[in-house]
Formats: C-alpha cells, sequence, structure tokens
C-alpha cells in the first residue's frame, strides 16, 4: 500500500488537504482529510490537480508537427490540402516507426498533463494496401508505446470504407480501408484480443467520418458498440465542404442525419462538430452525446469555433482532444476552448470558474467518459491515481486564495509549471521531465533523421 499527503488537492469544491490510500496497482482505496496514526505519508507539494484525458489523438500525425506551415498567400491552403501532406506521410510509416512516435508523443503528453489518451486509429494496412500477418500489428506498436511511456490508453480501431458520401476510395486511403463490416469486426476483436495479451488499455470504436461509412454500417457499429459494451466515436461536420457534400448527399445536415438515425446516447462522442445550427447544436446536447473539441489543430486547420456557449446553455457534455498534436498543453486548448466563445460573442463569461471549474469539470470528467472510464469524482476510491503536481512557488500562484487558485492556473500561463506528474500512483514525470525522456528522445531523434520523415 502507499499513503499519500496532499496539502492542496484540487476536488470538485475546490482545494483540500486529502489523506489517500493506494493499493499496489495505484488504485485509490481510501481518502479523508484526517491523518492516520502511525503510517509514513508520501507528501506530494504544490497544487495537485487530475490528471487530463486527451479524448482525441492520431499518434502518427506527431510526426508532420509544423511540416505543413509552409505558406503562400498567392497559393490556397486549407484542410484538404494539409490532408494530401498528411495522406504521404501516413503512406511511410512503419509499425517501428509508428512505435517510436507514438512512444515520444505520449511521453511529451505526459509532460504536459495528459494522462490517459484516446487513440483514433486508422493506420491499420501495410502501404499498399494488404493486411499484415498480426492484423493488429499497428495497433500494438500504439499499445506498446503507450506501456513504455507509461500513460493510459484507450484504442479506438477506427471503420474507413469509402472514400467520400458514396464514392470509392482514393489512392491515399488504402492504408484505412475495411472492405466491410465483417472485416472491421474481425479488426476489432483481434485488437481486443492484442490488449489483453499486452495488459494495458482497454477497447472502443469509431467511425471515420459519415463520408466513410453508409447508414447501414452506422447501425452495425451501434450494435458492436453495444455488444462490447464501450464508447463510439466519430469525426463530425469539421469542415463546410463535408457539410454541403452530406446535404447533397443525404439531403441533410452531417449532425442532423446522425442524430435522426435515432442511435446516438452517452456512449457516442462527436468530434469536432464545428459547423452546426442551433436545432443542431441543441439536439446533440439533448442527445446527451460528448462533444469532443480539438481548439489547436481545428485553429491550426482553419476549421472554426464550435458554439460552446449555446452548447452548455443547454447542458451539453464536452471534452478535449489534442488530434494532430500542434499543441500538446491541455491548459492552452482549454484557454482557446474559452477564447475562442470570448471571441465570437464579444462576452467573458462562457464557463462558470470559482471554486470549482466548469470548463475542467467537463474535461476531466467527460474525457473519462470518453474514455470509457466513467467516474463521478476527480479521486473518488476504486479508480486510478491520475494526477499533475503543479509548482506553486510562482508568486501569482502562492497568493492566489483558494477561490482564484484554480483559475490563476488555468488562465495566467507564465505561471504554470509542472513539476510532477503520475499514472496509476506511478511518478511519470519527475520536475518537469519525462522519467524516460533521454532515452526516447534519442530513439525518435534517430528514427526521424534515418527515415526523412521530416
Amino acid at each position: 500500500m502507499k499513503y499519500l499527503h496532499i496539502p492542496q488537492l484540487i476536488t470538485e469544491n475546490g482545494p483540500e488537504e486529502t489523506y489517500l490510500t493506494l493499493d499496489e496497482k495505484g488504485i485509490i482505496t481510501e481518502s479523508g482529510q484526517v491523518e492516520k496514526n502511525n503510517i509514513e505519508y508520501y507528501t506530494i507539494n504544490g497544487v495537485v490537480l487530475p490528471g487530463i484525458p486527451n479524448s482525441h489523438s492520431h499518434a502518427f500525425q506527431y510526426a508532420m508537427a509544423g511540416l505543413a506551415e509552409v505558406q503562400q498567400r498567392s497559393e490556397s491552403d486549407d484542410f484538404w490540402t494539409w490532408r494530401n501532406s498528411m495522406y504521404k506521410l501516413a503512406s511511410n510509416i512503419s509499425p517501428e516507426n509508428l512505435e517510436i512516435i507514438a512512444t515520444q508523443l505520449y511521453a511529451d503528453m505526459l509532460t504536459c498533463g495528459y494522462t490517459h489518451v484516446v487513440e483514433f486509429h486508422y493506420l491499420h494496412r501495410q502501404p499498399d494496401g494488404k493486411p499484415y500477418s498480426d492484423n493488429a500489428r499497428m495497433g500494438r506498436s500504439l499499445i506498446k508505446a503507450a506501456k513504455t511511456a507509461g500513460i493510459g490508453i484507450t484504442l479506438m480501431p477506427v471503420y474507413y470504407r469509402l472514400g467520400n458520401f458514396g464514392q470509392a476510395p482514393v489512392e491515399g486511403q488504402k492504408r484505412f480501408l475495411s472492405k466491410s463490416f465483417d472485416q472491421y469486426k474481425k479488426l476489432v476483436i483481434d485488437t481486443n484480443a492484442m490488449i489483453r495479451e499486452e495488459n494495458h488499455g482497454q477497447i472502443a470504436i469509431a467511425a471515420h467520418s459519415l463520408r466513410a461509412v453508409d447508414e447501414e454500417d452506422l447501425f452495425k457499429l451501434s450494435e458492436l458498440g453495444d455488444e462490447l459494451n464501450c464508447p463510439i466515436h466519430i469525426h463530425i461536420a469539421e469542415q463546410l465542404k463535408e457539410v454541403k457534400d452530406c446535404f447533397d448527399y443525404h439531403k441533410k445536415r452531417p449532425v442532423e442525419y446522425l442524430l435522426d438515425l435515432d442511435i446516438c446516447d452517452n456512449r457516442w462522442n462527436l468530434v469536432h462538430a464545428t459547423h452546426l445550427t442551433e436545432e443542431e447544436t441543441i439536439r446533440m446536447a439533448e442527445a446527451d452525446v460528448n462533444a469532443v473539441i480539438c481548439p489547436s489543430t481545428e485553429g491550426n486547420l482553419g476549421d472554426g469555433f464550435f458554439n460552446m456557449r449555446l452548447y452548455l446553455e443547454s447542458n451539453g457534455r464536452f471534452c478535449i482532444g489534442s488530434d494532430s498534436h500542434i499543441g500538446l498543453s491541455p491548459f492552452e486548448d482549454m484557454r482557446w476552448l474559452d477564447y475562442g466563445q470570448r471571441l465570437v460573442t464579444h462576452q467573458r463569461n462562457t464557463f462558470n470558474t470559482s471554486f470549482r471549474s466548469e470548463m475542467l469539470h467537463g474535461v476531466v470528467l467527460q474525457g473519462r467518459r470518453s474514455a470509457g472510464l466513467n467516474s463521478a469524482r476527480y479521486f473518488n476510491q476504486g479508480i486510478p491515481f491520475n494526477a499533475i503536481a503543479i509548482d506553486d512557488s510562482h508568486p501569482l500562484v502562492g497568493s492566489a486564495s483558494p477561490e482564484n487558485l484554480l483559475s490563476t492556473i488555468l488562465y495566467s500561463d507564465s505561471t504554470i509549471k509542472i513539476n510532477d506528474v503520475y499514472h496509476s500512483g506511478k511518478k511519470v514525470v519527475e520536475d518537469g521531465n519525462h522519467v524516460k525522456r533521454k532515452e526516447i528522445g534519442t530513439n525518435t531523434l534517430k528514427t526521424l533523421k534515418n527515415t526523412g520523415l521530416r
């Protein structure tokens, strides 16, 4: 057993001095405000926040961070031109390269405060489109990377069958494809078996987008979600062209079309959902689905802003992800989740923030839900101790009243220094550095230089 004393633990009610007991797996077994007699406690100093779930990740895209930023105003450059660059990268990633890139990414995520990643994984096949002898080979690389880095992972094999609404796939998509739902289901079964074999992570499922599957596929995906009792994710309404193509094909907008199928419930996670009408926004909230917002990537790709204010007023649920990993700080993405709304509405009160932050509350608890890790509290009994220890020696943090402490950390970027990060009770980041920083960094640098990926 491990006994922790945390003078400033951020709970749903604000900072509290707390004593925790963890079992040998890092699971919280007891929590209280009173110290036990004859127990030697390990004290975690600083302001301790719950670890943040990263609810949307494409690990291989970390290798292209910054590479699509060489532009000329005289040339068109949008999501679709960026996608061509991404396809080129995807065609050159081997299983070995993927493991090394993902290990670096996951270590960097932990350093930034993410303690669990939901991996939206569609790089399934060999570059020529043929399957690997190990059907879950690329997924295995991601699980091994998460084990090495020490991060939790929910691995989602993604169903990708079509190139656009009613159209055949294009050349750049051949590594992503399942020819039928039965073939996809076998991939999910094989991936789940691999996860159990590696003894790390858990399964979820996803459709890449409405343009990559048809209506029958969506009903089968929902049934598979019931069978596995797991979350379901889908990209939706990220781009205006996608909205137009969907309307031209289905005579409905993407979120309108999906909700009209009457298959969405609290297992469903709608990624981006950038371009919605007011009616779609309200219906999303009423359907109890989860909106997965990725502010850094959406800003980088020029997607637009999700209608967060109306969604919150309708009691909608939300979380965040780093997606293409052009930005990795959950604190930056939380700020831009708010700042984007301020720029659109010209108002500063998007979220309720005091002792409890509505924004942090959603990002943590609904982020866990997106990963299949439901919990009612930040640090309740029966869940792993995943936590971020923020340095409180900066005068702005150290002098903040309990009411202003959390808003100082969330909004005052220059004050934030992450000292330590814990996953399942184990310290994986110490004094701002991942515990395997040198080893992982050396492997990644060698790989990226030798392969010419960058």
